[in-house]
Order: C-alpha cells, then structure tokens, then sequence
C-alpha cells in the first residue's frame, strides 16, 4: 500500500498538497470484518474457501471506506483540470467538495489490483509460465476498451467512479457490503480478460 500512497503524493503533488493520514489501524479492522462477512455468507451458501478475489475486494474496500487522505492545499478547481488526464477528470468529480476525496478511492482500486497481481504472479511462477509473469510486472492488467472514446469514458474511470458512489465513509452503511461480490467478480474477469488478451498476442498458449 505504502508505495502506491507515495507514487500518488508524487505524481500529483502538482494538484494538491496530498497528506496521507496513515489510517492502518481502522484500514485493518475494516478489512477483517468484511472478511468475516464474506465468510458467513460463503458458509450460508455451502462455500468454504475464500479465493484471491475475494481478500482483493475486501482489502479494496477497507481502504475505500476509511478516509485516507487530506487536502492541505489545494491547486485546482473545476476550470482547471485536464478532461483527458484520467486522474484529473477524476478529481473533477468532486473538487468542490470537503472531504470524502476521489483520491482516497483511486489508491483502494490500484492496491487491490496490487494485490492480486501479486497472487496471480505466485501462482503463473509456480506454473512455469515465466513470461507471463514478466509480461504482468511489467504492465500490470489490461482492461476492455469502451466503445466510446471521450472524456470519462475508460474502464478503470467508470470501475474508480464506481467505487465512489458505491461505498460512503461518513456514516455507518452495511447495505454496500454486498457490493463486495460483485467487485470480486470485476477482479475475476479483469485476471481472465488479461490472460486471454496476453494469450491471442503469443504463438503457443499458456496451460
């Protein structure tokens, strides 16, 4: 998570004056209660093994629920921002608003394509399948291109906007962890959708 946090504070310390608030301690607790949650309803439904996807999206939650950072100052507004930068157009969302910061949510989505990376590349290494592994360290997942080519129109955008209008941090709300499901199924298709897009560029198919 940590490296994420500082390439965020990097890459746009030309926006805004990011402060992250080191919220582990709420981040863990959040993250193993919807664990305990997705199990009790994996226990309902005869299910007993928790998969990648799952401790993905639970992990991509936690941190979308607890605030994560703050805006000392702030170097942009409404008329300001870049429509075709993705994170920019992002950041147009909510530019006027006081806390609950878009920020917060692009850090939970790229962590938890971090981590399930990292349990894709373990499992194609102990597979043999060395360059694939290469090939996702290097670029990391693909992801299906929208018909529409506009501002706001990519995929990870509408997946970051997504998570946003889906999970609020100011109040207690147990209604959006159902939610959790539907994004651990995003994870499962974004890893396939990766693999088959990596596999039709290759002359011999992966196992």
């Amino acid at each position: 998570m940590l490296p994420r946090v500082g390439k965020l504070l990097s890459d746009y310390s030309y926006l805004a004056d990011f402060v992250f608030l080191n919220n582990s301690e709420s981040v863990e607790k959040e993250y193993v209660d919807l664990k305990a949650y997705i199990r009790d309803n994996m226990r309902d439904n005869g299910e007993a093994q928790m998969d990648r996807h799952k401790v993905a999206a639970a992990f991509t939650m936690a941190i979308a629920k607890i605030p994560q950072f703050s805006i000392e100052h702030k170097k942009y507004d409404g008329g300001n921002l870049n429509p075709e930068n993705r994170f920019e157009y992002l950041l147009k969302m909510n530019c006027n608003k006081a806390g609950c910061y878009i920020v917060d949510y692009v850090l939970a989505w790229k962590v938890g394509l971090d981590m399930l990376r990292c349990f894709v590349v373990k499992e194609e290494a102990e597979k043999g399948n060395s360059q694939y592994v290469s090939f996702l360290m290097g670029n990391g997942f693909s992801f299906p291109e929208t018909s529409e080519k506009f501002a706001g129109s990519d995929y990870e955008v509408n997946a970051i906007r997504a998570l946003y209008l889906t999970i609020p941090q100011h109040y207690v709300q147990f209604a959006e962890r159902r939610a959790i499901f539907f994004l651990a199924n995003m994870f499962s298709l974004i890893e396939h959708f990766t693999k088959a897009k990596y596999r039709l560029g290759q002359a011999a198919p992966l196992p």
